[in-house]
């Protein structure tokens, strides 16, 4: 069954990554036009309820709040108006949200493009599965290192 429609595939990512967490009293969208894609949002799963109980039933009635933020790469190009309600360093309860990680991820797996294009299904799944992992893996050793430059008077833990 295919639906047509400006946003379904943002919806439907939305549902298919978020029906664990119906139980949440608010969740966070950033998107990097999340100022367009809320307005009808509720409306879209409502119209097409039948295809999204299939990944969720009941999904549009179990529905949390939802604060839909544009990211900090991505506001700096929408209109004032927008940014003053949509900006995620605007928004309270976002903390030190960037929003746009994708992107920043994104910059550093470009280069294994070419590699993984002349891959069979499964080595390409598992060369982007190592890179990825490999990548987080480099940020997690690499976060107390940055936590004591970025104050390094500060102890981590009182002993």
């Amino acid at each position: 069954m295919l639906i047509s429609g400006r946003f379904i595939f943002v919806d439907m990512a939305c549902v298919s990554c978020h029906w664990r967490y119906l139980d949440l009293p608010l969740w966070f969208e950033f998107y990097d036009i999340s100022c367009q894609w809320i307005v009808n949002f509720k409306a879209r799963l409502l119209q097409h309820r039948p295809f999204f109980d299939r990944i969720s039933q009941g999904f549009v009635d179990k529905l949390p709040a939802i604060r839909a933020a544009v990211g900090a790469w991505h506001a700096v190009n929408h209109q004032e108006s927008c940014r003053m309600v949509f900006d995620i360093r605007l928004l309270p309860g976002s903390g030190m949200s960037y929003g746009d990680n994708l992107e920043a991820m994104w910059a550093v797996h470009n280069r294994i493009g070419p590699m993984v294009s002349e891959m069979g299904i499964g080595t390409r799944a598992a060369t982007i599965d190592e890179q990825f992992e490999d990548f987080n893996a480099k940020k997690e050793l690499g976060i107390g290192a940055y936590l004591h430059r970025s104050n390094p008077n500060r102890t981590l833990m009182n002993t």
